[in-house]
């Protein structure tokens, strides 16, 4: 028996192809993860949640949403706008099971959420997606992927910076000391 981690890690079959260049680009992943992770952290400690009825913790992304849908206006970095328009004319899609019990994908509907609620909730299933969806090692990430990480963090980024309560938590800078 070794005490060597790796050693476990090495010995799930195609556990090495996880994160084999140019399989998946790492860096883009972490950045996003950690970056998601952070910003829910400071959603909560920001207050933006409820208690779950099983003793859980909802985090309250639409109202984040409403705090932030001001600053969606009149954005004038093209980078960002790009994403934003990106996130919004192809969303992620979200995982389901079809009819015959098989697992399938389908497109996210709007409903009746607004601008922000939709870009914010696209966000949100990119994460899940990346964390509960497809994991197939055999192909190189999708170019689809790819982008919809990459204008999530770009979006998640800007949005953590519109609300001075989130931007703090995500900063943890104490409610005492005083800020530009």
């Amino acid at each position: 028996m070794t005490d060597n981690v790796y050693d476990y890690f090495s010995s799930l079959p195609g556990a090495t192809n996880l994160f084999g260049s140019p399989r998946i680009d790492r860096e883009l992943v972490a950045n996003f993860f950690m970056i998601f992770s952070r910003a829910e952290y400071a959603l909560k400690r920001a207050g933006l949640f409820l208690p779950e009825k099983r003793g859980g913790v909802d985090i309250q992304w639409d109202q984040f949403a409403s705090s932030i849908a001001h600053s969606l206006s009149g954005i004038k970095d093209t980078r960002l706008t790009r994403a934003i328009d990106y996130l919004t004319q192809h969303p992620p899609r979200k995982q389901f099971v079809n009819a015959a019990g098989q697992l399938d994908w389908k497109e996210r509907k709007r409903g009746n959420q607004s601008d922000a609620e939709f870009l914010i909730r696209s966000i949100t299933t990119v994460r899940n997606n990346l964390f509960h969806g497809g994991k197939e090692v055999t192909w190189t990430m999708a170019e689809r992927d790819h982008d919809l990480i990459e204008n999530s963090l770009i979006v998640l980024a800007y949005c953590v910076n519109q609300n001075h309560g989130v931007w703090r938590a995500f900063a943890e800078i104490p409610p005492e000391v005083p800020t530009a």
